[in-house]
C-alpha cells in the first residue's frame, strides 16, 4: 500500500498522482439572508483607548515622510494648505501638507482626493 504525503493547501497547487483521482468538495459560501451591506465610512478613531496603538502604528508613516526629504527634487511647500486651495494635499489632523517635485513636475495627481475606508 502506498501512502501519500499531505501538504495541506499545497495539495491544490501540486497535485500528486495518488490525489488526482480524489475530487475534493468545497463548502458553498453564501451571504446570510438577513445580512445588510454596511455603508462605507472614512477611517476614524472611535475609542480614545485606541490612541496609543494608532500612534505606534503611525510611526511607519512618520518615518516614511521623514525619509522622503532625501528624495531628489522633493519639496514640502506648506504644512497648512488652505482647504479651498486648488491642488492636492495630504490632510493629517490639523495639518494639510502640500508637496511638489521638480523631477515629477509633469506627473498627474489624482483628480479626486483619496479617502481611506
Amino acid at each position: 500500500s502506498s501512502s501519500a504525503l499531505s501538504m495541506g493547501f499545497l495539495d491544490d497547487l501540486f497535485p500528486s498522482a495518488s490525489s488526482s483521482s480524489k475530487k475534493k468538495s468545497y463548502p458553498t459560501v453564501t451571504i446570510p439572508s438577513d445580512f445588510t451591506i454596511p455603508e462605507p465610512r472614512p477611517l476614524t478613531l472611535t475609542r480614545t483607548s485606541d490612541l496609543p496603538s494608532v500612534l505606534k502604528s503611525s510611526a511607519a508613516l512618520a518615518v516614511r515622510l521623514a525619509t522622503s526629504c532625501f528624495v531628489l527634487g522633493w519639496n514640502i511647500d506648506t504644512f497648512f494648505a488652505d482647504e479651498n486651495e486648488e491642488g492636492y494635499y495630504l490632510a493629517i489632523g490639523p495639518f494639510r501638507i502640500k508637496d511638489s517635485s521638480s523631477v515629477l513636475a509633469d506627473a498627474p495627481r489624482p483628480e479626486i482626493p483619496l479617502i481611506l475606508y
